[in-house]
């Protein structure tokens, strides 16, 4: 007999406009953005509202300067017990290895990019 049951809600915020960010000079806009979405996470940490919180492409915001290392240390050290951050992206900080539980490089092997397929809406981006 084959059963399922549902064991993990996954709720996703975008707070980016979905283009790429020029990371000699990002737009104003887009330190807002990446603010708020910092500031979101600081409060779903702080409420302890997730067993698992994803901040994707973060250490790429820090790279461009969007995001201060020292804010995400300080919001990862605020987490309760039980709560785990992934930061994702490339160039991670030293500061965030150094941390971190976890720090992992996604090689690419084969991906529809080499024959040409553009980004995909939901899967890319």
């Amino acid at each position: 007999m084959i059963t399922s049951r549902r064991i993990l809600e996954i709720n996703v915020k975008q707070f980016g406009t979905g283009k790429f960010i020029d990371p000699k000079k990002p737009a104003e806009d887009d330190k807002k953005r990446a603010k708020a979405a910092l500031e979101y996470a600081k409060s779903v940490i702080a409420k302890g509202a997730c067993g698992v919180l994803i901040l994707d492409e973060i250490n790429v915001a820090v790279s461009f300067g969007l995001v201060d290392v020292k804010e995400v240390i300080d919001m990862l050290k605020s987490r309760g017990e039980g709560t785990e951050v992934v930061l994702t992206g490339r160039n991670a900080p030293r500061e965030f290895i150094e941390y971190a539980d976890y720090v992992s490089v996604i090689e690419n092997v084969k991906h529809p990019f080499d024959k040409g397929t553009k980004p995909r809406k939901g899967v890319e981006w």
